[in-house]
C-alpha cells in the first residue's frame, strides 16, 4: 500500500534479505549516528518543526486508505510532558500495530523519544499467543490494543498483562466486563480507554478508567484531556495533513 500510494516504479530487492533487514537498519542507524557527530556541517539537510516526520495510514473505513503527514512538532507534542502513558527509559514498548498505522507511532517513537526499548513482533500482523509470549520474556510495560484484540487477551490469553503497568484499549467502545476483569487480575495496572483519528496522532482524548467507571455499562473517553494534539479541523491547529 504504502508503495503503490508513493507511486514508486521500481523496488529492488532480494530473496537472501529476509530475517536481515534488522542488521541492516542497524548498519544505517550506525552510519547516520556517525556521520550526524563527524560529518561534514552543511552537508546535513535543515529539519524544521513543519517537515514531515513520518507518513501514517488511516484503516481505510470510508474506502481506499489515505496516507496522512505528520511533521516533528507532532510527534514532539503528542509524546512530550504526556501523562496518558508511562513514557522514560525504564518502559518497554511492545509493537502491537501495523507499521503504517498511527498506532505504530506510539509504540515506536514514544519509546525511543525517551530512552525506552521498543520490541518488535515478528510478522505482518498481531498474534495473540505472540503477544502473550513476548510481553513474559521482553518484560514489556506498555500495550495498545484495539478493543478486540484486547478483549481476546483478556479472555484467552490473560498473561499478557503480566507484569504489564499501561494497557490502552481503543478503536471500538470500550468492554467494561473485560476492563473489570483484567484489573481484578492485575490491580496494578492502568488501563486507558483511548481515541483519536490518524490525524490526530492515535489520540484525541483519553481516559484512565477508574473504579466508579466500572459501575456503568460503557466506558468512559474521558471529558477533558491534555493531550496536546488536535484533528485538523480542530481549533485551526493542523497537526497532520493528507498526502
Amino acid at each position: 500500500m504504502v508503495v503503490a500510494e508513493a507511486d514508486v516504479a521500481l523496488v529492488v530487492s532480494r530473496v537472501g534479505l529476509r530475517g536481515r533487514w534488522m542488521v541492516l537498519v542497524l548498519l544505517w542507524w550506525w552510519w547516520m549516528s556517525w556521520w550526524c557527530r563527524w560529518g561534514r556541517r552543511g552537508l546535513l539537510p535543515v529539519v524544521g518543526s513543519e517537515d514531515v516526520a513520518c507518513v501514517m495510514f488511516t484503516s481505510g473505513s470510508t474506502g481506499r486508505p489515505k496516507g496522512v503527514a505528520a511533521p516533528h512538532r507532532a510527534l514532539v507534542g503528542t509524546y512530550l510532558g504526556q501523562d496518558y502513558a508511562g513514557f522514560g527509559p525504564g518502559e518497554v514498548f511492545l509493537q502491537c500495530s501495523p507499521v503504517s498505522w498511527d498506532g505504530f507511532a506510539l509504540e515506536l517513537f514514544g519509546a525511543l523519544l525517551h530512552g525506552a526499548v521498543c520490541v518488535l513482533q515478528p510478522g505482518q500482523s498481531p498474534q495473540p499467543e505472540v503477544i502473550e509470549s513476548l510481553v513474559l520474556e521482553q518484560g514489556v510495560t506498555m500495550l495498545q490494543l484495539s478493543a478486540s484484540l484486547f478483549n481476546y487477551l483478556v479472555d484467552e490469553h490473560p498473561g499478557a498483562f503480566e507484569g504489564v503497568r499501561v494497557a490502552f484499549t481503543g478503536g471500538e467502545s470500550g468492554s467494561v466486563a473485560h476492563v473489570a476483569k483484567v484489573l481484578a487480575l492485575y490491580p496494578g495496572l492502568r488501563v486507558g480507554n483511548g481515541y483519536g483519528p490518524a490525524e490526530s496522532m492515535g489520540f484525541t482524548t483519553c481516559h484512565a478508567v477508574a473504579e466508579a467507571d466500572l459501575a456503568g455499562w460503557l466506558c468512559r473517553l474521558g471529558v477533558r484531556w491534555r493531550i496536546s494534539v488536535c484533528m485538523c479541523w480542530m481549533g485551526g491547529c493542523g497537526w497532520c495533513r493528507w498526502v
